[in-house]
């Protein structure tokens, strides 16, 4: 089961496009932190790309996360869709807008082996096999749950 059909892939594309939308939103407060009124907000909003491109993501990943968790679980979905979510901003932070990591080695290391590790363990998770039900073995009665009687 590759990672198409695990719903890994649809997980890793709906961080992606969630990171985007993250990163699009800096340049967009950063065009709107001082504007003077209510009205040149708006026109603000209305004319900057940055809006559309944050909705346009925002939305993209949220269809894509909701994919994922249709064939995936979301114990392997979610991480997965988190980390990247994270990790795009982060990353992109750095390369557009000159933002960097910690300048204390130790922390550094932390944030990057933190994100590895979330990376990692979604997808091993993503590619562990579950032992399928039998389906010769009925359904517990009770919906389940196991009665005193």
């Amino acid at each position: 089961q590759g990672l198409r059909h695990s719903g890994a892939a649809t997980a890793i594309a709906s961080g992606i496009a969630l990171g985007f939308a993250s990163l699009y939103t800096k340049p967009l407060a950063d065009r709107l932190a001082n504007v003077p009124d209510l009205a040149a907000l708006a026109s603000g909003l209305l004319a900057s790309p940055y809006t559309y491109l944050a909705i346009a993501t925002n939305v993209a990943g949220l269809v894509m996360l909701q994919n994922s968790f249709h064939w995936a679980r979301g114990i392997v979905a979610m991480p997965l869709s988190s980390a990247l979510s994270n990790l795009v901003p982060i990353v992109g932070g750095m390369a557009a807008f000159g933002e960097h990591l910690p300048a204390d080695p130790f922390a550094a290391w932390m944030r990057i082996g933190a994100f590895l590790i979330t990376i990692v363990a979604g997808a091993m998770l993503a590619f562990a096999h579950e032992p399928e039900p039998s389906p010769l073995s009925p359904a517990p009665a009770g919906g389940g749950f196991v009665s005193d009687e």
